[in-house]
């Protein structure tokens, strides 16, 4: 395959969903939430995720 759309994961990978990933820049000090995450991502205003599944 030129272009593999698939990932294989790995048990020593963490990856976060966009509500595990608020959570954790609550942790540190960020006030974000799962739909401001969503609404920066579709502004391409942060970085695409890793991984979609």
């Amino acid at each position: 395959m030129k272009n593999p759309t698939f990932h294989v994961i790995r048990e020593s990978e963490e990856y976060k969903n966009q509500t595990q990933f608020a959570q954790y820049l609550k942790e540190h000090g960020l006030h974000y939430d799962r739909s401001k995450i969503n609404v920066y991502l579709k502004r391409e205003m942060i970085p695409s995720p890793d991984l979609e599944i």
